[in-house]
């Protein structure tokens, strides 16, 4: 079965396995730029061999990298070099030096090397992976399989790629050849700049080679990434303390969004955090940041995580069926982008008949409280049970959650909660949007109240 592979590679035995292929390039591509273009680069594209004890003779992992200044900045993948003892780079003319690491990023698979040169570097020069469209001419270039210096020329196949390798996944999808040993190279446009740095291949088998599918990270992200690894030594994202959940068509529809599978909706804020002083609330429906329109989550964290410490957002929401815009002041992320879980004590209860949507409601009382760990300071109702083949059911409901927030009915109790929900269905009504408590996470569903919604 084909699975994702991060392509650095262990040099020896996969040389030794490989079956040599010639591959003819496109008729589209404008075959008479390219070596003018793979010329001008090449000379700023490295060979990155990790020694992970203090020989020589141990066999390193091996991957590529690229300069992006004269005085010996390389960036290269992390994955390559984690635990690493001995970090070698050889240029494109052969000169072989040692390095040392700079940083590493926590979220994505970004690190920063030094190397000490006797005369100035040749660079390679980020573009814009802002302005990449599907089928644009990219060019490879990196150490696959050991060979320095190799050339693939594809196009870009796809973009935005979420394959969960970060919480800010948006990677470029390429045609471009990409084998074991490419992992940090440039992926290169037609005008020689760098759009992205080759990370990901999807492969059959330890050694698979190329099968087509190729993933950078666009060099937007790259950029700001060693830009802060140079500064800091490490990363800095911003921080406003919220949780976020994709907005599906259904939540959409039942908060009254006119684009309803665009936004991100609010789970949680935490206390005395940027987002609850500027009034960020659960229900919430983040559409832009400062001007921008919000897709999806993964969007929404690239745009928080890469805001300077300090400065203010704008971020424009949809709540009680209008727009509203909110002043948000970028903090520093106290967990380096990966938000802590809510450790508060306490949980839920049990009683109640069961509604016509599926669900069997009770007070939290304090015995249920402690029975589920559910603090004292939440409100909310438990779910004792879910009928089979219920609404509830196929929201993905489960007995233990706890329904903290119903849209805006303010009741707390299973009954005053049990009126609301039939309150809203008699109104026609098709969907309500719940906030759920399961453990430490929170999860808003979109609950379907009428027949006619979808199943």
């Amino acid at each position: 079965m084909a699975v994702l592979r991060q392509c650095a590679f262990a040099t020896v035995s996969a040389i030794l396995s490989l079956g040599l292929i010639t591959l003819s390039a496109s008729a589209e591509v404008p075959e008479h730029t390219l070596p003018d273009v793979a010329a001008e680069v090449l000379p700023s594209v490295v060979a990155v061999a990790a020694f992970h004890n203090d020989s020589h003779t141990t066999e390193p992992i091996t991957g590529s990298g690229f300069i992006i200044d004269r005085t010996g900045l390389i960036v290269t993948n992390k994955h390559v070099i984690d635990g690493a003892t001995m970090i070698v780079v050889t240029l494109n003319d052969g000169t072989t030096m040692s390095a040392v690491l700079v940083g590493a990023a926590m979220l994505t698979d970004i690190a920063l090397l030094r190397v000490f040169p006797d005369r100035p570097l040749p660079v390679a020069h980020f573009g814009d992976s802002d302005r990449l469209r599907v089928a644009d001419t990219v060019i490879a270039i990196g150490n696959p399989l050991g060979f320095h210096g190799s050339v693939t020329v594809g196009v870009v196949s796809g973009l935005n790629r979420n394959i969960e390798e970060s919480p800010f996944d948006e990677f470029i999808q390429t045609d471009a050849a990409i084998n074991h040993g490419n992992s940090g190279g440039p992926l290169v446009n037609a005008g020689g700049e760098v759009i992205g740095m080759n990370s990901v291949i999807v492969a059959p088998g330890y050694y698979g080679g190329s099968v087509g599918l190729g993933f950078a990270i666009p060099s937007d992200l790259v950029k700001f990434v060693t830009d802060q690894l140079r500064e800091y030594g490490h990363m800095r994202p911003a921080w406003i303390g919220a949780r976020f959940q994709q907005v599906t068509p259904q939540l959409g529809e039942s908060l009254g969004l006119d684009h309803s599978s665009a936004g991100a909706i609010v789970l949680h804020t935490l206390p005395d955090s940027p987002a609850a002083t500027a009034g960020l609330q659960p229900g919430d429906v983040v559409l832009a940041i400062d001007g921008q329109p919000i897709g999806d989550v993964r969007a929404l964290a690239r745009a928080i995580a890469t805001t300077p410490i300090g400065d203010h957002l704008s971020m424009r929401i949809w709540r009680d069926s209008r727009q509203q815009t909110l002043d948000i002041v970028a903090d520093m992320d106290p967990d380096n982008g990966s938000m802590a879980p809510d450790k508060s004590v306490a949980q839920p209860v049990s009683a109640e008949k069961p509604i016509p949507l599926g669900l069997q409601l009770s007070d939290l009382t304090g015995t249920i409280r402690a029975a589920h760990h559910i603090a004292s300071t939440e409100n909310g109702v438990l779910i004792d049970r879910v009928l089979p083949l219920s609404a509830a059911e196929d929201a993905g409901i489960q007995p233990g959650d706890v329904i903290t927030r119903l849209e805006d009915c303010s009741k707390s109790s299973a009954i005053e909660i049990t009126e609301c929900l039939q309150g809203m269905s008699a109104s026609g009504r098709r969907y309500v949007a719940i906030l759920l408590q399961r453990d430490d996470t929170f999860r808003w569903v979109a609950l379907r109240l009428s027949a006619d919604g979808p199943r």
